[in-house]
């Protein structure tokens, strides 16, 4: 696993697939989410082909297959023949497979999935919205079956702390948990971009993307 993630190229997916629809990602958590911090992925995800390189002269030749799936369609097709090649380039051997979305749901719910390409939206802002459903052991949306006692029990304190401080680095210490562990490879979160007339003052976005509309006017 610590291969996989040191051979793919986040950014140049970014860069050449999104086009400027992407930042970079600091972590699991996106950043502007309340309670994220520092950059987990510049110790646990950096793109190092050389390290994979070397990690895969203890990979006997038979672990070296992988199946990678994505649902069909653009940009998903793109971004699994550039991790495809990523991955070549140190020696692993992969077998790209496409699907339909309500194919691809089975498969990755019945845990049935070699590598496999996963969005997600936070349906509140909050670390935890992230982590806890991805990863925690018990959850129905833990398509990896990551299975961590200690994660578990640092999201539970996480989700019981009332000090913002104390929750927030109960949340980093599960991410770099997670991350430390390599079941997923973080390529990067989409910026949102909205567009208010030079006319509309008092309008002011929370990092979910909504606005209160009370202090919002209109001149003229």
């Amino acid at each position: 696993r610590r291969a996989v993630t040191f051979a793919i190229d986040p950014a140049r997916i970014r860069d050449q697939i999104y086009k400027g629809a992407m930042r970079s990602a600091r972590g699991i958590v996106p950043a502007g989410m309340p309670g994220a911090g520092g950059n987990a992925c510049k110790t646990f995800c950096t793109h190092a082909p050389a390290r994979a390189k070397r990690l895969m002269r203890r990979v006997p030749k038979r672990a070296r297959d992988l199946f990678l799936e994505f649902t069909r369609g653009s940009p998903h097709e793109r971004v699994a023949q550039r991790v495809a090649r990523d991955l070549e380039r140190v020696r692993f051997d992969v077998a790209v497979r496409g699907m339909s979305l309500r194919r691809y749901v089975r498969v990755l719910t019945r845990g049935a999935a070699g590598l496999f390409r996963l969005g997600w939206i936070a349906e509140y802002p909050s670390p935890g919205a992230v982590l806890d459903p991805l990863f925690r052991s018990t959850s129905p949306d833990n398509y990896t079956g990551f299975d961590s006692r200690r994660v578990d029990t640092l999201l539970s304190r996480a989700r019981a702390e009332a000090r913002d401080r104390v929750r927030a680095r109960l949340y980093r210490r599960a991410e770099r948990a997670i991350l430390r562990a390599a079941p997923i490879v973080p390529i990067g979160s989409f910026v949102a971009r909205w567009a208010v007339q030079p006319n509309v003052a008092g309008v002011e976005f929370d990092v979910m993307g909504g606005f209160d509309a009370a202090p919002v006017s209109i001149d003229g």
